[in-house]
């Protein structure tokens, strides 16, 4: 099947046909894969559309089916740019870590558009914490960090500037991970110590990438160093604390905690957003996290999900009807013909939500 496409959409997808000019010179092949340049010299040709294939080449095929199957009656262009931001994103990731490193512009002209819908409806992509498996987890959690990061700026009240610089560090933070070991990165098992601190060297790789990324930023470049920094002063590298983390590293800190807890990876499957929610609120009190930050982000959260069927430890489930302002990831819900509270019910979690709609 062949799909005709706008200019922005087809770096790396492969041609179905070939194309030629006005006088009958072969331009480019079939099967042939779209680079900037071969776009530059079809738009100087006046050459605007052209017909490539409707698959994704590089993302497996077991992520790209849940995404096309968990979005189907969804918002199908946000679900088109995802899936080819996927496979472009993974694309310039190994690049940049085999010393091509590329420029800040080429990562956003795909990301952009991704990006900008998602801050415009403040979607927050349930759908995609619902895939099972940790293929291509890294370029995911980069993607969805990222999303999630301008979201929460944008719930902040921080300005368009500042959530679009949000999304530009959530999606660059982890890009260190990929010069760890894949023996390291994907074993099933628990990390020996030297294992764990192989892994946490991806906080410097990812600033070394990045201080020679064109275009990059001071925050970006420190995002990626400093994320696994906490206010009490217990994370890595550095140990920083408080006032020592700026505080959009904060916000992207708290980004890169949710997905890491509503994603499957290869040591631990997923858990709920609402577990996630708490594990966060855990965090305010372990002074591990910024109630500024966390409180408004949980609260909307949880706002997000009313009318959504809980599915609790304990086997039942019921319809989320109301969010406690004071402890929003323990809602009121009704469970056939009663309510119960989870604020006094602590001993019961949500283990999943269906949205409703």
């Amino acid at each position: 099947m062949s799909l005709k496409t706008t200019s922005y959409h087809l770096i790396d997808h492969m041609l179905s046909k070939d194309i030629f000019s006005d006088n009958g010179l072969l331009l480019l092949s079939q099967g042939t894969k779209l680079d900037a340049a071969d776009i530059t010299m079809l738009l100087n040709r006046q050459i605007v559309e052209i017909e490539v294939y409707d698959e994704v080449h590089s993302v497996s095929k077991k992520v790209t089916t849940q995404i096309k199957d968990l979005w189907a009656h969804n918002d199908y262009e946000l679900k088109d740019h995802y899936l080819y931001c996927l496979d472009t994103i993974k694309g310039l990731f190994q690049q940049s870590v085999n010393d091509k490193i590329c420029p800040l512009s080429d990562f956003m002209e795909t990301y952009s558009p991704l990006l900008e819908r998602t801050l415009e409806y403040s979607f927050l992509f349930h759908p995609l914490h619902k895939i099972k498996g940790h293929d291509e987890y890294t370029y995911r959690h980069s993607i969805n960090v990222g999303l999630l990061s301008g979201v929460i700026g944008k719930i902040l009240g921080l300005s368009k500037n500042e959530q679009y610089l949000l999304g530009q560090m959530g999606l660059l933070h982890d890009i260190g991970k990929l010069r760890v070991h894949d023996d390291i990165l994907n074993k099933p098992g628990n990390l020996s110590q030297e294992e764990f601190d192989a892994i946490k060297l991806h906080t410097v790789y990812g600033y070394e990438i990045l201080k020679k990324m064109e275009g990059v930023s001071e925050l970006i470049y420190e995002g990626a160093l400093y994320h696994h920094e906490r206010l009490d002063g217990s994370g890595y590298p550095y140990r920083l604390k408080e006032g020592e983390i700026p505080f959009m590293i904060q916000i992207l800190s708290v980004a890169d905690t949710y997905d890491a807890i509503c994603s499957d990876r290869i040591y631990k499957l997923k858990s709920s957003p609402y577990y996630a929610a708490n594990e966060l609120m855990q965090g305010i009190y372990k002074g591990n996290f910024n109630p500024e930050i966390v409180v408004p982000f949980v609260r909307y959260l949880a706002n997000s999900s009313v009318g959504d069927q809980a599915l609790l430890d304990n086997g039942k489930s019921g319809e989320i009807v109301y969010i406690f302002p004071e402890e929003p990831h323990r809602p009121l819900i009704k469970v056939e013909n009663e309510y119960l509270d989870l604020r006094v019910e602590r001993h019961i979690q949500i283990v999943d939500i269906a949205s409703s709609n």
